[in-house]
């Protein structure tokens, strides 16, 4: 389950029916995605069998910060997507840590966009008011199947996850963005990364 709300207060963490929710699904299959100290410590203490994901939207794009969050209890760490192709960094993990890597492959934004932690926090808001609309100075203007997100310096290619990112560097757990995408999108992201081009 996606817990990376950044702008949710104690006061949320007692919903009842989330935590209905989160109780039902408690086991050690299941994971919770967290960017919010507070929140995952809440999550940690009362639902302890659950796997927990750091999430990219911590917007650690400093190698350190980023690297810090291996230390903790995760079971894996989506690294900041402007680290993608940081290529020394990627090399200087040690292979016990490289099964904890997640990368996100085809991000919307940017690289270094300046306006993706401003962009999570409006979105958090406007969840908390139940999908009121809120104003950011956005310049995405098409999905990110456009040949002008693919050309992104932080997404990768299909053939660079086959290849050089799981073969050369050890990493083997990818993710794609999506979520809020329209049914399509999803379907076109899907074949892109998991159907072979000759079919």
């Amino acid at each position: 389950m996606i817990f990376t709300n950044p702008v949710i207060t104690e006061e949320f963490y007692y919903d009842h029916f989330c935590n209905l929710v989160t109780a039902i699904c408690e086991n050690e299959k299941n994971e919770l995605v967290v960017n919010s100290e507070g929140l995952e410590n809440y999550l940690r203490t009362n639902y302890p069998k659950y796997n927990f994901i750091s999430s990219t939207t911590k917007c650690k794009s400093n190698p350190d910060d980023s690297f810090k969050e291996f230390s903790k209890n995760y079971k894996y760490v989506c690294l900041d997507y402007n680290l993608n192709r940081n290529e020394k960094y990627l090399q200087s993990f040690p292979n016990k840590l490289k099964p904890k890597i997640e990368l996100l492959v085809n991000a919307i934004c940017p690289p270094g966009c300046p306006n993706r932690s401003k962009h999570y926090v409006a979105n958090g808001l406007s969840m908390l008011n139940y999908g009121g609309e809120y104003g950011i100075d956005c310049k995405i203007t098409t999905s990110n199947l456009h040949p002008n997100t693919f050309a992104y310096k932080n997404n990768l290619y299909p053939e660079e996850l086959y290849g050089h990112y799981s073969q050369d560097l050890g990493i083997t757990y990818f993710k794609l963005e999506g979520r809020t995408f329209n049914d399509l999108d999803v379907i076109l992201n899907y074949a892109r990364y998991l159907v072979k081009p000759e079919y």
